[in-house]
């Protein structure tokens, strides 16, 4: 609704909308695309599924494209309904060429009425005005619209094309990554802890680890990272440190999985997918959030992604954000 105001108060503008969800089950979002559209802004959104309840969502859909004058596409993805074969991600971006403006939104929320009513716990995050990660998750878009009908060739296409994009400060992931890497440098995950530990060994000080994750799974992957957390806290230990690591997981299947950490269970539905981590002496803080549970299947077959922000110093307010979300689930 922003941009379509924006739009009306700038004809000039070229707005475009480009929204990729796996769940989008609900009415007031497909109105909007269709009032964006009949202003002028062209929405492209692509999802996995419709879980129509209530509202006939298909339906809305097809009617908003045809009232906003083309300026609205719905692709709707063919793989199928399995759990490797989804088109997971959550993301929304916004682009208004003529004001230099672009937003890039990040979340591990479908759009339905489970959150809300359920009281789901969820997150995001929107980065303002930042043209690489912008045109990253573009690109990202692109692909994944183009393989629309085609799994296969989507799956081939990334792993043999690196989409990632990385400043420093600021970057993104794309899934799925080869199969036989599932804990390599193509998980960012997996990229963070290495480094941690590397600076562990090279300057001993105290760490956190700390994961807040919906779906939890000991494969190839979940296994993985459990050595390393144990790793990383046998490192700690030789050498007078503190490692912590705290974890609350909504759902995994073999029970509790970090028997040797400060794990919880939630108080509330957590539909997170978030890693908070830091190296407290260098003042060193990463965020890593998006729509990529801890299982091998979100890293390397299904279409996921990861936002990962990185600060330093004193101030550090989205990682202390994403620890305050972690702390309400047991408030």
């Amino acid at each position: 609704l922003k941009a379509a105001k924006a739009k009306r108060a700038h004809p000039d503008w070229d707005v475009k909308i480009h929204f990729c969800i796996y769940q989008l089950d609900a009415e007031h979002v497909v109105t909007a695309c269709e009032e964006a559209g009949k202003a002028g802004v062209k929405v492209d959104v692509v999802y996995h599924f419709a879980q129509v309840a209530q509202v006939d969502v298909e339906a809305a859909k097809t009617e908003a494209a045809q009232l906003a004058r083309g300026n609205v596409v719905f692709t709707k993805m063919q793989w199928g309904e399995g759990s490797s074969e989804q088109m997971h991600n959550k993301f929304l971006l916004v682009n208004r060429t003529k004001a230099h403006h672009n937003v890039t939104y990040v979340s591990t929320a479908n759009v339905d009425g489970s959150a809300k009513k359920l009281k789901w716990q969820q997150s995001g995050i929107s980065v303002y005005d930042h043209e690489g990660l912008y045109n990253a998750y573009l690109q990202y878009h692109e692909v994944i619209k183009r393989h629309a009908h085609d799994l296969a060739g989507f799956r081939q296409y990334m792993y043999h094309n690196n989409l990632n994009f990385d400043d420093g400060a600021v970057s993104a992931y794309f899934m799925p990554i080869p199969k036989q890497e599932p804990w390599g440098p193509q998980n960012p995950l997996a990229a963070v802890l290495l480094e941690f530990e590397h600076q562990l060994h090279q300057h001993p000080q105290d760490s956190v680890v700390a994961m807040n994750m919906a779906f939890f799974r000991c494969d190839d992957l979940g296994s993985k990272l459990i050595d390393q957390l144990q790793s990383m806290k046998q490192l700690a230990a030789s050498q007078g440190k503190t490692f912590t690591m705290k974890s609350t997981i909504m759902s995994e299947e073999e029970g509790n999985p970090f028997p040797d950490f400060d794990q919880k269970q939630s108080n509330v539905h957590t539909h997170t997918k978030n890693y908070s981590l830091a190296l407290l002496d260098s003042k060193v803080y990463v965020t890593l959030t998006g729509s990529t549970n801890c299982k091998k299947n979100d890293h390397c077959s299904k279409a996921n992604n990861y936002l990962l922000i990185r600060e330093t110093g004193d101030h550090h307010p989205v990682y202390d954000a994403f620890q305050d979300i972690q702390h309400s689930v047991h408030a």
